[in-house]
């Protein structure tokens, strides 16, 4: 059974690792899609949750000298009311209408950055707390949480080693929120936590190949490589969400 899945897992694993790392910031949207191909979108979701917890701490590690506090500061308890507002209009929220969101917000965002007037003051602190409230949300509801923080940090121009290290911080804190909710609704079983661990080595690889890269990307081909992904991740999210309507 896991040999049938695990070329999708594998694949899906390696590209959530690629984006933990600042790199391919947005292609994470399609890791828990993609393994979603070989088993239920709930299983793809559980087996993920441990998966991202240990790639968020090595992401953390590899960047802990690149962090925004001030951002943080601003973004992290907005997102923890975002986790636990998930998780109490889960059963009443539908998994289409927040991919369908978060998607549009994610191709208007893109939109906006092209427009030379009319631009957003990216500085203004409700727009902090709206835009992680709902990365938190999104997360804890089809872990797509990773466009509206990338979407805030990449408009206020943020050094690419310190878009990373910051984002990493956030979404282990989101991810290590999230824990004892999916326990409480029975998502950790020991058969997904043995499918995660053996897993692993591909996420941790797929991080540290992420700071190697991101490393030596010129700041203009990292930003061009953030909104590709942050494109694509939008108009992935809208069909996804269409096709569940």
């Amino acid at each position: 059974m896991f040999a049938d899945v695990l070329p999708a897992a594998m694949a899906a694993v390696l590209l959530m690792g690629l984006s933990k790392s600042g790199f391919a910031n947005g292609f994470g949207a399609f890791a828990t899609p993609l393994m979603a191909l070989a088993m239920p979108i709930t299983q793809a979701a559980a087996v993920m949750l441990p998966l991202l917890l240990v790639m968020d701490m090595v992401s953390v590690f590899s960047l802990r000298k690149s962090v925004d506090g001030v951002v943080l500061k601003h973004c992290l308890p907005a997102g923890v009311c975002g986790v636990l507002l998930g998780w109490l209009l889960l059963s009443v929220v539908s998994l289409a209408v927040v991919s369908v969101l978060v998607g549009s917000m994610t191709l208007c965002f893109l939109l906006q950055r092209l427009l030379p007037a009319g631009r957003i003051d990216w500085h203004w602190r409700p727009l902090a707390w709206l835009m992680a409230a709902l990365s938190g949300f999104a997360s804890f509801i089809c872990h797509a949480g990773g466009p509206p923080m990338m979407m805030y940090c990449l408009a206020r121009n943020m050094a690419p080693g310190h878009l990373a290290g910051t984002s990493a911080v956030f979404f282990f804190v989101v991810n290590a929120m999230k824990w004892p909710l999916y326990y409480q609704m029975n998502l950790l079983s020991s058969g997904n936590m043995h499918m995660a661990l053996a897993l692993l080595p591909v996420g941790i690889a797929g991080v540290l190949l992420g700071v190697y890269l991101a490393g030596r990307l010129q700041r203009q081909w990292f930003y061009r490589v953030s909104y590709a992904g942050l494109l694509l991740a939008g108009v992935k999210l809208i069909i996804d969400g269409a096709q569940r309507w």
